[in-house]
């Protein structure tokens, strides 16, 4: 019976004797509501059946496949109001004020995980255990506000302790346990963020961690990170809220990873039959940022763990996927480069649930299922051996790599400078573009967004300003594409302070077709997108582009910037080639590169830029 323990970063396998049987190296499953189907009991199958299996007859034939671990939500998922909450199954707890004086746990909530893990531990299967399904039914359970949840002396805070503590201490000695999770999507309705979850998360865990002899390892299981969309965090400041939402003595870097889950994906997931929708994918955006957030892990000696992962039936259709598995099969095997060790697949068995949009990977009987196809791309990586972290780790800080080679701007009131390109026609004959440039900034702009880039259409819009790309075909020649909303034409009213940061490089690309398809790229990561509209009306060629910072109203700020190495291609850049520039400076086929290393001259091509002291412009022709 196989459980987990982290040592040194790395989650390392114990079997029954204790014995270390080496690294962790597996596909698991999320087989959430396998208690909650069962009605709570220990002998009924409640609304289980052939269609909607249970646990007892599903164990067998995932340990034929060398199915190792199940995560399972371990308590109700209501407080009050159905057969089936908190107060019924588990038991309404008494207080002395705000401390618990009684649990009241029933006898027959402690026999049904004890079947559970009974039925585990007889076919050799590990339980990653959650002693809280929806933590809002916590406060609900003891009568207070969700807001009671910021309060450590609350009874919800006092409820939480006292019942991972029971919980912990009830089977930490069963070898149907293979992990903890603190919580699940603690941040989903709470009340709680990025900012207050952590507290919450590290008070659950503390009390795991002193319960458990064992010292199994702990997962925040998923803390719920919203998708924005547009991004609304830079790929760093990401990084930062996963570290947060994962505080010590949880000794995993643990999420969920879907197609809307932030830069994991190439964007939004697809419309099935919406030919004009962004193709969205796992494989042009997942490894590198598993690669960063290996890395992550690696600086804060975690392992990475995937709590969840897949697609559903829908998205598989709408990428043209559902016989192929490429996306599926090109994500494990992702998993597999940069040293995930354990994640589970979502979702094993949940039911006929209606919302589910078919994610189910059902047993209808001793040997089939209805996904057969996902089944076997995970199952087919099981006996992959894996370490890690392997030699995946990067380091993408821009400071130490611009620090000496940049031009520097000053932007007064009423003022804008920039860099304009225009390119030799045999260099950029395509309407299809990508451009991309580093900046850097002294202070934070009060009022204006940051340097920009546009395309030359016509006259300047004095109330441009931001990260824009002007387009032509419309009836207002200058009007440009905004990219944070990810659709729509119009003036920037947003997005203020993410990509307009002081004193911090941040690497800009920006990737425009022909049909008006604008996509943002910030620190090598997608931030935006825009769908196809009106097409280039000089469809002959590219006409110049221009580079720079404006502030054209006269209470604007003053600020100084520098830019550096401005890299002009006659193609979309893929996301992969994005990111392979941020992290090896790995160029190729760029119709000009511009370094600003002490001149302006073209490193490619030979089309020079020079400067106009007066108009604060450098122009490359």
């Amino acid at each position: 019976m196989p459980y987990i323990k982290v040592e040194n970063g790395v989650m390392q396998e114990y079997n029954n004797d204790g014995l270390n049987t080496g690294p962790v190296a597996s596909i698991g499953l999320n087989a959430y509501s396998y208690l909650e189907r069962r009605g709570w009991s220990a002998t009924g199958k409640g609304v289980t059946g052939p269609s909607n299996p249970d646990y007892l007859e599903d164990f067998p034939y995932l340990q034929s496949k060398g199915i190792k671990y199940l995560q399972v939500m371990a308590a109700p998922f209501s407080a009050s109001g159905s057969y089936l909450s908190w107060s019924v199954v588990v038991g309404q707890p008494s207080f002395n004020g705000n401390a618990v004086s009684d649990l009241k746990i029933n006898d027959s909530y402690w026999a049904a995980v004890q079947n559970l893990l009974d039925a585990a531990k007889a076919h050799n299967i590990g339980i990653i255990a959650c002693p809280f399904w929806n933590i809002l039914a916590i406060p609900e359970l003891v009568g207070e506000d969700k807001s009671a949840l910021l309060q450590s002396d609350s009874k919800s805070r006092n409820y939480l302790r006292a019942f991972a503590a029971a919980f912990v201490a009830r089977y930490k000695n069963h070898v149907g346990i293979a992990a903890w999770m603190a919580g699940q999507e603690i941040t989903l309705n709470t009340g709680l963020d990025y900012n207050t979850a952590p507290a919450v998360l590290k008070d659950i865990a503390e009390t795991m961690r002193a319960q458990d002899t064992l010292q199994r390892m702990i997962s925040s299981g998923n803390a719920a990170l919203p998708h924005y969309s547009p991004r609304k965090y830079t790929i760093d400041e990401h990084v930062e809220i996963v570290r947060a939402m994962n505080p010590s003595p949880i000794d995993t870097i643990c999420e969920n990873l879907f197609l809307n889950s932030e830069y994991f994906s190439s964007g939004e997931a697809p419309v099935s039959g919406q030919s004009g929708a962004l193709r969205a994918d796992l494989t042009s955006c997942s490894l590198p940022y598993l690669k960063v957030m290996q890395k992550l892990a690696s600086d804060l000696g975690k392992p990475y763990y995937v709590g969840s992962f897949g697609l559903n039936k829908d998205e598989e259709a709408a990428l043209q996927d559902t016989t192929t598995q490429h996306n599926l099969s090109i994500l494990l095997q992702n998993f597999y480069r940069t040293g995930v060790q354990l994640a589970c697949h979502w979702v094993w068995n949940s039911g006929e649930v209606k919302d589910l949009k078919p994610w189910n990977v059902l047993v209808t009987d001793a040997g089939n299922n209805i996904r057969p196809e996902v089944f076997a791309a995970i199952t087919a990586v099981l006996d992959r051996s894996r370490t890690a972290p392997p030699d995946a780790l990067i380091n993408r800080k821009l400071n130490s790599i611009f620090s000496e080679r940049s031009a520097t701007f000053t932007n007064t009131p009423s003022q804008w400078c920039c860099f304009t390109i225009a390119p030799k026609a045999a260099l950029c004959s395509s309407t299809n573009f990508s451009i991309s440039y580093t900046v850097n900034q002294s202070v934070k702009s009060l009022e204006t967004a940051g340097p920009f880039i546009r395309r030359v259409t016509g006259a300047v819009n004095a109330d441009a300003r931001g990260w824009v790309i002007y387009k032509n075909g419309l009836a207002d020649a200058n009007a440009f594409m905004q990219l944070f909303d990810g659709k729509t034409v119009g003036i920037d009213a947003g997005h203020k302070g993410r990509t307009d940061v002081a004193d911090t490089w941040t690497r800009i690309t920006f990737t425009v077709e022909a049909n008006s398809r604008i996509a943002l790229y910030v620190n090598d990561f997608l931030m935006g997108y825009t769908q196809p509209g009106a097409p280039w009306s000089n469809v002959g060629g590219l006409e110049a582009i221009q580079i720079g910072r404006t502030s054209l109203t006269s209470n604007a700020d003053v600020v100084s910037w520098k830019v550096s190495d401005i890299i002009l291609y006659d193609r979309v850049l893929t996301p992969q080639e994005v990111f392979d520039y941020g992290i090896s400076g790995q160029v190729v086929n760029a119709a000009g590169r511009w370094r600003l290393n002490g001149d302006f001259k073209d490193a490619i091509n030979a089309n020079d830029g020079t400067f106009a002291p007066d108009r604060n412009l450098i122009s490359f022709s």
